[in-house]
């Protein structure tokens, strides 16, 4: 067994390598999207303490890294992605390393802590959150680490492994607050085994775990107070799913990734039905290869107390109470799962590589080509094999604010007006604009054109105007448009049918509203663009 483990570091050393460069390739090819762009405002706050504070439904932790890492090596959208891309490749090498010790000593579990690593270094889903702007890359690489710490204290009783567990801990918790369930999925596991009677210092196994974890809460609660008396919540994803069918398309997409039958604002739009229709077949073929591997390492892992029990709590704990906090807080998105990701591909090696007879290599090649497809459909969606098989008629990707300020960039005029709703949006805009088109954010759909106007006033003169939509609803945009179509002595059926939308991701409608001649304003002479992505009609 030892010398297999050594004869293994090659192997996970290119393994790390492969990682490297598939979060480190196209690094800055998409727009940010809204969430972070997001990171960029609160890192760029005018002092450090705004920095920390400036979205408080999240701990500061993510802040002041991007924060440091700007002020050495700017902001650009490369830049703002690299540290994220650090830590998933760190994921790729802690989930080895935790493989590895959970299937020491379980009879012919050679090999899984490999083909693990490997679906982590080409599998869409560690990619995709090793290319965002957000903490999930850290918190899944915490989660990692915590899982790793807390075995090695219980396997050696080290307090130096304890304290770092806490410490660790508590950098989890103030960089996501779902930090919560890897500890309480411990926890629970912990628990187990001090009811066990063959436990060794059982006792003191509770105690010391309790008391660890207890004090990275205490050094959390300040915290934590802080965003119970400003809570502004968390986002859901917007698509159209009931509660346990949400859950399981999480768990698939944490299997297959972003980019093999992704969703976009058409297809949000379109909702569920029309979804499974476009893409049913491949959904069928990914999640049985997926969740047969997955049901087969469970299956497998039952025989084995220790294992079963530490996998088990840490995927039952945090699915359950997700489950039972949905209806008030929206978390069942596979971002806010991230943690889970480890243990399922763990289960799904154990299933492969404990198979037996021709279903072993058989499993084993099938979940490699699935995650070699989804690094191939991130990395390459517009290739003739991906359009045709992965992501028919699709358009993977993040949201499109670099070209949506392109395109209001050249066609705008002296005294054009850019309105945001709603009003978040600046971060995007902002992002890209840098005050060369200062834009008029509304919180709130304007009840009328007077509204609209105290809002806005320089719309009174403006020859154009450019509205720009994106994570709204169709009600409180049409009452926008109504409102809008006054000042301009146009009719807002017109105006709906002249919104465009570019649908990557959740989608960005954008509005070019010229003042009529009725209205007594000079002429627009802007052209209409040339880079026009889709023209719709909403009904």
């Amino acid at each position: 067994m030892a010398m297999n483990a050594r004869a293994s570091w090659p192997t996970i050393a290119t393994l790390i390598a492969l990682a490297a460069a598939l979060r480190i390739v196209h690094l800055g090819r998409s727009s940010l999207w809204l969430d972070e762009a997001a990171t960029w405002w609160n890192a760029t706050r005018p002092s450090l303490a705004d920095s920390m504070f400036s979205e408080v439904n999240h701990g500061p932790v993510w802040w002041v890294i991007t924060r440091l890492w700007i002020a050495g090596f700017g902001d650009g959208e490369a830049a703002l992605r690299f540290p994220a891309a650090v830590f998933g490749i760190l994921a790729v090498g802690l989930l080895f390393l935790l493989a590895r010790r959970l299937t020491a000593g379980v009879p012919g579990a050679s090999g899984v802590a490999l083909l693990a690593a490997s679906w982590a270094a080409l599998g869409g889903f560690w990619i995709e959150y090793a290319q965002e702007a957000r903490m999930y890359s850290l918190l899944l690489a915490e989660a990692l680490g915590l899982s790793l710490l807390l075995l090695r204290w219980i396997d050696g009783r080290r307090t130096r492994d304890l304290v770092a567990y806490a410490s660790l801990a508590a950098l989890a918790l103030y960089t996501h607050v779902l930090a919560i369930w890897p500890l309480l999925g411990h926890a629970a596991f912990v628990l187990a085994l001090g009811l066990r009677r063959d436990t060794p210092r059982r006792g003191s196994l509770v105690l010391s775990v309790g008391v660890a974890q207890a004090a990275a809460v205490a050094l959390y609660l300040p915290w934590l107070l802080r965003a119970l008396a400003h809570p502004t919540g968390l986002a859901g994803s917007g698509e159209r799913f009931g509660l346990l069918s949400r859950l399981g398309y999480s768990l698939w997409r944490i299997g297959v990734g972003p980019a093999i039958a992704p969703i976009d604002a058409l297809r949000i739009e379109a909702g569920t039905a029309a979804f499974l229709a476009a893409n049913g077949p491949l959904i069928a073929a990914t999640a049985l290869v997926w969740f047969g591997a997955i049901g087969l390492g469970a299956w497998r892992a039952a025989g084995e107390p220790r294992l079963r029990g530490f996998v088990g709590t840490a995927l039952i704990i945090p699915i359950a109470g997700i489950l039972a906090l949905q209806a008030r807080i929206p978390l069942m998105h596979e971002k806010y799962l991230v943690f889970l990701a480890p243990f399922l591909v763990f289960l799904a090696a154990l299933g492969a590589r404990t198979a037996r007879g021709p279903l072993r290599p058989l499993l084993s090649g099938a979940l490699v080509a699935l995650a070699a497809a989804s690094a191939v459909a991130y990395h390459a969606p517009g290739s003739a094999i991906v359009q045709r098989w992965l992501a028919p008629g699709a358009l993977p990707g993040k949201e499109s604010w670099r070209e949506v300020h392109a395109q209001v960039a050249a066609e705008a005029q002296p005294g054009t007006v850019v309105l945001l709703y709603p009003g978040y949006l600046d971060r995007a805009w902002d992002y890209y604009d840098r005050g060369r088109l200062p834009a008029v954010g509304f919180t709130g759909p304007p009840a009328d054109t007077d509204e609209l106007l105290r809002v806005a006033p320089a719309l009174r003169d403006a020859p154009t105007a450019f509205g720009v939509f994106a994570h709204d609803d169709a009600a409180a945009r049409e009452r926008f448009l109504q409102a809008l179509a006054g000042p301009f002595g146009v009719d807002a059926a017109t105006l709906r049918e002249e919104m465009e939308l570019f649908p990557a991701q959740f989608g960005i409608r954008l509005l070019k509203v010229r003042r009529s001649a009725a209205a007594q304003a000079p002429a627009d002479s802007a052209g209409t663009g040339s880079d026009r992505r889709r023209r719709i009609s909403e009904k």
